[in-house]
C-alpha cells in the first residue's frame, strides 16, 4: 500500500514539471512579441495554393507540368526584356519584384528589381507597398519552373490592396534569365 509520503516526491516533481513548462512558455511568448523579427502568431505562414482549373480532356494522362497554375498573366523572358528597355520601368511605371530571400538576392538579381520576401513581409513592405501602388504594371519573379515564392508574394500584395490586374508573374524565372546570359547584379551583404 503505498503512503503518502511516497506519494510527495512525485507530486512535488509533477509540479516543478508544470512550472518549468509553464516559465517556459511565459518566455517564449514574450521574447517573440519583443523582438523585431518575432512571428506574428495570428498570420497564416501557409496560404493555400490557388485551386487549379480543370484541364481539358485532352490533357488526362498527360505528365503534369512543373509550372503552377494561378490567376495573374504571365511574362516570358522576351516580354520582361521589352519591358526593361521601356522608358516606364526608368520611372517606376513599370516595376519589377524579386520574390526570393535575402541570400538568393545579394547573389543576383535583375537590376532594377525590388526584393519581397513573402515569409518576411515586415522587413519589404515599407520600400514595396509605395512603389506598387504608383506602379502600372508589376512583375514577379522567383526562381522559375515549380518555384510558387512570386505567386505567394503577388497574393500577398493583393491582399494588402494593390490591385490583381498590375501584378504579371516571370514564370520562368531567375534561372530562365540566367540561361539566356542576361545579365545579373549582385548585392552587399
Amino acid at each position: 500500500m503505498m503512503t503518502a509520503s511516497r506519494l510527495h516526491p512525485i507530486g512535488l516533481l509533477g509540479l516543478q514539471a508544470f512550472i518549468v513548462i509553464f516559465s517556459g512558455i511565459i518566455f517564449a511568448v514574450m521574447a517573440n512579441f519583443l523582438s523585431p523579427r518575432g512571428l506574428e502568431l495570428s498570420r497564416n505562414y501557409f496560404p493555400p495554393a490557388a485551386t487549379p482549373a480543370i484541364q481539358p480532356t485532352a490533357n488526362i494522362g498527360a505528365a503534369p507540368s512543373p509550372i503552377p497554375t494561378h490567376e495573374f498573366s504571365t511574362v516570358t523572358t522576351d516580354g520582361l526584356v521589352e519591358m526593361l528597355r521601356d522608358k516606364r520601368f526608368v520611372t517606376r511605371r513599370f516595376l519589377l519584384i524579386d520574390a526570393r530571400n535575402d541570400a538568393h538576392f545579394r547573389n543576383g538579381h535583375i537590376e532594377g528589381a525590388l526584393q519581397f520576401d513573402h515569409f518576411q513581409p515586415q522587413n519589404y513592405l515599407s520600400a514595396v507597398m509605395p512603389a506598387c501602388l504608383a506602379a502600372e504594371k508589376i512583375v514577379i519573379y522567383c526562381t522559375g519552373g515549380s518555384c510558387e515564392d512570386s505567386l505567394f508574394a503577388a497574393r500577398m500584395l493583393r491582399d494588402f490592396g494593390i490591385p490583381a490586374d498590375r501584378f504579371s508573374i516571370f514564370i520562368e524565372g531567375i534561372q530562365a534569365w540566367k540561361d539566356a546570359g542576361l545579365p545579373l547584379t549582385l548585392s552587399a551583404p
